[in-house]
């Protein structure tokens, strides 16, 4: 290994072990030994509960990279959570740490969302291993100023959903805050993490039990994938999506204003590729701009002419430039004749394109 990706995998590892890690186990003395075997691998941040419910709300905080969850507790156990974890759209990672070894408990954690599967008595050096790959996983695959997924995690969705039979209705959704360049110059670059993660939970709380994982996508945007969700409550879902932008944003202490935009794609089957789905959301991203609701839905009648004008245009103004250090264009006058007196009065200058196709 190099030089280079020695000192990277150390700031990687430096960063997943200031995470925070819940330990969910309804046997203290459980607990008492992933704290002190995480400890001592340098995982200083760790939270224990002993109740899944109690577990929940700290969850529900949102401040949690990974849960290590007992499969089975007195009432609520580890497959209850994750089911949880699902429906709260949640970023954290789990483990699930059980007695049994058979494969249908395992096969069920997996299924419902777990990273990683991890036997009792659990073994230090496999916990550290486990625990960390994950960790390192989720470093790689989120931003680190908010912690958010990245860009590629949202392709990974739309591409998951190719190989899916959705029985219910799919979109893309973008968000975008449109006054970023004043935010910045006024309040200089930490503004946008802030703003991004106040309204990452916005959108969350107006998605309700939606299905969804928001990520994001640059300094200013975000996007998610909606499944499973009936068409005709879209405009109803993007209405109070828009609302999350009306009241005023935090930032030390000082109330701001922010201008947003919603772009949507509607996705409908196994049909086309994941970046298709973000231009065609882009393009309605760029259209909500002048809508006084402050969002839009890609029509594909209506914007795919649009779209791809937009696209000819682009690559002729590319190609123009060529055009001139080539010497394709080329200057003609035609005259302007006054049909009373027959007399001239002055040219017209056109420029001519001698396209070679």
């Amino acid at each position: 290994m190099d030089s280079s990706k020695e000192l990277l995998k150390k700031i990687r590892l430096s960063a997943v072990k200031r995470d925070r890690i819940l330990i969910v186990d309804d046997e203290e003395d459980v607990c008492e030994y992933l704290h002190r075997s995480l400890e001592h691998f340098g995982y200083k941040n760790t939270q224990v509960c002993t109740d899944a419910e109690e577990a929940l709300e700290v969850l529900k905080e949102g401040k949690i990279a990974l849960a290590l969850l007992d499969l089975r507790m007195p009432g609520k156990g580890g497959l209850w959570m994750l089911e949880q974890l699902g429906t709260l759209s949640s970023d954290t990672a789990a483990i699930v740490v059980s007695a049994s070894r058979e494969f249908e408990d395992v096969r069920e954690a997996l299924n419902r969302g777990a990273e990683s599967y991890i036997s009792k008595p659990v073994q230090m050096e496999e916990l550290n291993h486990t625990v960390s790959g994950v960790l390192e996983k989720r470093y790689l695959t989120r931003d680190p100023e908010t912690s958010l997924p990245k860009r590629s995690v949202l392709i990974e969705a739309l591409a998951a959903g190719e190989d899916e039979d959705f029985s219910g209705f799919e979109g893309l959704a973008l968000v975008l805050i449109e006054n970023a360049g004043e935010l910045e110059s006024v309040y200089g670059p930490a503004v946008a993490n802030e703003i991004v993660k106040q309204l990452a939970s916005r959108i969350r709380k107006a998605l309700g039990k939606c299905k969804s994982i928001i990520c994001r996508i640059n300094t200013y945007q975000m996007g998610f994938v909606l499944a499973d969700t009936d068409e005709k409550d879209i405009e109803e879902l993007l209405q109070k999506l828009a609302l999350a932008f009306h009241q005023p944003f935090d930032f030390g202490g000082i109330s701001i204003h922010i201008d947003g935009r919603i772009g949507f794609s509607k996705i409908k089957g196994n049909e086309s590729d994941p970046k298709l789905h973000l231009r065609e959301a882009e393009f309605a991203l760029r259209r909500a701009s002048g809508k006084k609701w402050g969002w839009a839905v890609y029509d594909s009648i209506q914007d795919s002419g649009g779209l791809k004008m937009a696209r000819e245009s682009l690559e002729l103004l590319g190609e123009l430039k060529n055009a001139m250090d080539e010497g394709q264009i080329s200057f003609h006058y035609q005259p302007k004749i006054c049909l009373e007196s027959g007399t001239l009065n002055g040219v017209e200058a056109l420029m001519r394109w001698q396209h070679p196709t």
